[in-house]
């Protein structure tokens, strides 16, 4: 599961910003500059290219079955949504010009621009609205989103360019699941909705974004073309590609080379590179809202007990995670919270520091025996487990053999595995063939994490695979209560004091133990400006220009 910088608004199943009053209205809002009376710059010009990396394959690029970065790299590009969040965390009008809620909050209406239209010229209209979110609520939606919106009832269509939303219930993030890519009805309504996963159109598809899907080289490259129609600024730079690099060590060399232009800096190489490249690189720090943490799969032996969950958080140093593979470039974590968010709390919240002695102990005093090879074991059961990361991340392969070599410290037998991205989510974790993987997330900045960790989250669809993100198989009915009065509750502070005990909660059940968040370092060659960068990272990409062609 490992996502890029842009993918604060696909995680935790919608989990994205911020809370929004009742009624709000909203205006598209660009960056960059454009062409105006003397004295002000001139637009930038349409020239250059831009390649990015990606140790990522994509898997289908429909905006609401994709679950992997690099798909939603794509999709960010070639989709629009009716809501955007800006640099200040603030949701602005997309394909939406405005919006406005009853005063119960069950019913939002919003106001579609009417100068949009599909990239293969067909337009663009509330049809494509309310077929696109009556999809995730159809029965045999197979995708990763439908429990998720329970809340939501249907939408309908008043006119061409008018829908309406009809809750269930109140919901209090409801505006930040507007950031859904729109499908393309045209393309997707001639066959079930059971069916839509086999759709050609997964595979290239069709939006209203500002670049178009052009090439597609599985295991080298994906290239994006732009779209001369795009209805607001941009894109400035035509040509963009995706670059599938498996090895990190690897991409940092081509970042190195002026192979690449845009990444993620590895941690382990942030300070070497800044230092060294300040004259061909520009560098964007931001904290973000992503965390590094192992899964543990709560229907395997012995991970069911809390006590063996507990002796494991106690046996991992993950301050040493952080000096020593991550050269201080990430802070430890308790919580899936992210620190940003304005429900984020530590009262109360269990912290784990090393401390292999109370780890044997608590495994002593839940009954556990050492045996002879060093291992304990319970009712002839050993603790052995494998672990299981994505290959050529240099530092999750690190993290994964210092977890091996501190639990065998403490009798615990862990097996690394390292499997490429893809397979590893297809064949391992969608459908929870694991006993503990290692992976990274993003938390968003608004508290519901009902996807996380909601009892209904752990179920599975048709096709063998969870419906959410619990795939640790959670279930505590006190945490299904406070995540489902979480949602509906619309005072900021009541939430607040509700996601406090969530917090609480989770840190001491530990379904997963959160390691750390990295102190995100992002770079992009010299010569491409109008980089827009916030609290989540850079935004805004359409909007980015080249000073070279």
């Amino acid at each position: 599961m490992r996502r890029t910088r842009f993918s604060w608004l696909i995680v935790a199943s919608l989990v994205v910003m911020l809370l929004v009053s009742a009624c709000t209205g909203a205006n598209p809002t660009t960056g960059g500059t454009s062409a105006g009376p003397a004295g002000e710059k001139a637009a930038p010009q349409v020239q250059g290219n831009l390649v990015y990396a990606s140790s990522d394959n994509p898997v289908s690029f429909n905006p609401i079955l994709l679950t992997d970065s690099a798909s939603y790299w794509v999709a960010e590009r070639v989709f629009s949504s009716l809501v955007n969040i800006n640099v200040k965390l603030e949701p602005v009008g997309d394909l939406a010009i405005d919006w406005t809620a009853s005063p119960d909050g069950l019913q939002w209406t919003f106001r579609l621009r009417k100068d949009v239209k599909f990239h293969d010229g067909q337009p663009f209209t509330a049809e494509d609205v309310a077929f696109t979110y009556n999809t995730i609520k159809d029965k045999t939606y197979t995708g990763p989103y439908g429990a998720a919106f329970k809340w939501l009832d249907r939408v309908e269509v008043v006119d061409p360019y008018t829908a309406k939303f009809i809750l269930k219930e109140s919901y209090a993030p409801f505006i930040t699941t507007m950031t859904f890519g729109i499908l393309p009805k045209h393309l997707y309504d001639a066959k079930p909705v059971a069916e839509m996963k086999d759709n050609p159109a997964n595979r290239k598809p069709v939006g209203t974004g500002p670049w178009k899907f052009g090439e597609w080289v599985p295991g080298q490259y994906i290239a994006l073309t732009r779209n001369d129609s795009y209805y607001a600024e941009g894109p400035y730079i035509p040509d963009v590609r995706l670059k599938f690099v498996a090895d990190s060590n690897v991409s940092v060399a081509q970042l190195e080379a002026g192979e690449i232009g845009a990444m993620l800096v590895p941690s382990k190489d942030v300070k070497r590179i800044t230092s060294t490249y300040a004259d061909k690189l520009s560098f964007y720090k931001y904290e973000g809202t992503s965390f590094e943490y192992i899964c543990f799969n709560l229907t395997r032996p012995g991970l069911m007990d809390k006590a063996v969950r507990h002796a494991i958080a106690y046996a991992v140093d993950r301050q040493k995670m952080v000096t020593d593979i991550l050269e201080g470039e990430a802070v430890v974590m308790d919580t899936t919270m992210a620190p940003g968010s304005w429900a984020y709390t530590t009262q109360g919240v269990t912290h784990y520091t090393a401390d292999p002695k109370k780890s044997m102990a608590i495994l002593e005093q839940a009954g556990y025996v050492l045996g002879t090879d060093g291992i304990y074991s319970k009712d002839g059961k050993r603790l052995s487990f494998t672990l299981i990361t994505n290959a050529g991340h240099t530092a999750h392969e690190s993290v994964a053999l210092l977890i091996q070599k501190e639990l065998k410290d403490v009798g615990i037998e862990i097996k690394t595995d390292f499997i490429e991205n893809s397979v590893m989510l297809d064949k391992y974790v969608y459908p929870g063939n694991f006993d503990l993987f290692l992976s990274n997330f993003g938390s968003g900045i608004d508290p519901d994490q009902y996807s996380f960790f909601h009892s209904s989250q752990a179920q599975k669809n048709a096709q063998g695979r969870f419906v959410g993100y619990n795939r640790a198989s959670y279930s505590n009915p006190e945490v299904d209560r406070l995540l489902e009065d979480g949602r509906k509750e619309p005072d900021k502070a009541k939430r607040a004091a509700i996601y406090a005990r969530y917090q609480q909660i989770i840190a001491d059940d530990i379904p997963w133990l959160v390691l750390y968040s990295p102190k995100n370092t992002y770079a992009v060659k010299k010569q491409v400006k109008g980089v827009i960068s916030g609290p989540i990272g850079p935004l805004l990409p359409r909007v980015w220009y080249s000073e070279q062609p």
